[in-house]
């Protein structure tokens, strides 16, 4: 946490509302916005977090250049080199991510004034900074397994408010405020690194018992209206029709139990991103499996709207899977 009491100043404060669906996020230093627990994570899980490997050669290079040293004074320029590059990342989160941008930003504060401190250990810190970087993408793929099993299990449940709890586990680790007035207890959650930030999210979001549905269609995730079986969302695609619409459609090639070929791309969707959560993303790794990922994510869903308009067959689709 912050090492003086004058730093909270930047740090992320969390409310969530009393049915624990919508968050309110707040920072003296970098602003504040209100979303729905939802779409908070559900944008993460889509994010493109390629930009983080793309300034990985650099980082590298500066922490070598760092350790090899012998504690010169040329360092602390390197450092804050290595700093900015860190910033640059965070403020690329700003729009579509700005909770993750501010308790990116957050951290980096906290490091680089650590900077005035005579004995400071520039190497520990960023390996710190670099491991919350790394964290980011192992996230990514444990929010998309609680989201996925969730969806797996509604979907086979005629009750689906009345099912077995997710056997996923989040800790955290954090601050809180409590505060009372008229009648009503608030509580803050404190947090000030992205591992905080989106722990406290999964918590108070599952805690809601949400109902969550994988869309047959598009392949996105989206909260039903109903306790109803929905198989589709009311996403509008470019030509104004909605998922639901076109998926009615052609229901015989989006139904996911009778069609080999969506099946298979589900599961090995689920495969890649456990992939890169095991891969546990250490200092020295290159970022080959999460580049990968995106890589075969971004060409089969080309593939895979060519193969719901009939333009390739199932055997074709089946092997480019594969």
């Amino acid at each position: 946490m912050r090492h003086s009491p004058d730093d909270m100043y930047y740090d992320v404060q969390l409310s969530f509302s009393a049915d624990n669906k919508k968050i309110e996020v707040f920072s003296y230093a970098y602003g504040e916005y209100e979303n729905t627990l939802f779409d908070e994570l559900n944008n993460f899980i889509e994010y493109d977090f390629s930009i983080i490997y793309k300034y990985k050669p650099e980082l590298d290079r500066i922490y070598n250049t760092i350790y090899d040293r012998n504690e010169t004074f040329d360092d602390i320029f390197e450092y804050q080199r290595f700093i900015e590059i860190c910033e640059t990342i965070a403020k690329s989160f700003e729009e579509q991510l700005p909770g993750l941008s501010m308790s990116l930003q957050t951290l980096l504060e906290d490091k680089y004034s650590l900077t005035d401190c005579l004995n400071i250990d520039l190497v520990l810190a960023m390996e710190e900074i670099w491991e919350e970087l790394e964290s980011i993408a192992v996230m990514q793929g444990d929010i998309e397994s609680l989201f996925y099993d969730l969806s797996e299990v509604q979907k086979s449940n005629t009750d689906r408010k009345n099912i077995p709890f997710s056997q996923h586990y989040t800790t955290i680790v954090t601050e809180m405020n409590l505060s009372y007035n008229e009648g009503v207890f608030k509580y803050t959650v404190i947090t000030d690194t992205p591992r905080q930030f989106y722990a406290a999210l999964v918590i108070f979001f599952f805690s809601s018992q949400p109902l969550i549905s994988l869309c047959e269609y598009c392949g996105r995730y989206f909260t039903p209206k109903s306790k109803k079986l929905t198989l589709y969302c009311d996403r509008v695609s470019s030509d104004g029709k909605t998922c639901k619409v076109k998926g009615a459609r052609s229901k015989h090639k989006n139904n996911t139990e009778s069609d080999p070929v969506l099946k298979k791309f589900y599961q090995e969707k689920h495969r890649r991103y456990m992939a890169c959560e095991r891969s546990k993303l250490a200092f020295d790794y290159d970022g080959q499996t999460i580049d990968k990922y995106y890589y075969w994510l971004d060409n089969v869903k080309e593939q895979l709207e060519k193969y719901k308009r009939s333009e390739i067959t199932a055997e074709e689709m089946m092997e480019f899977l594969q």
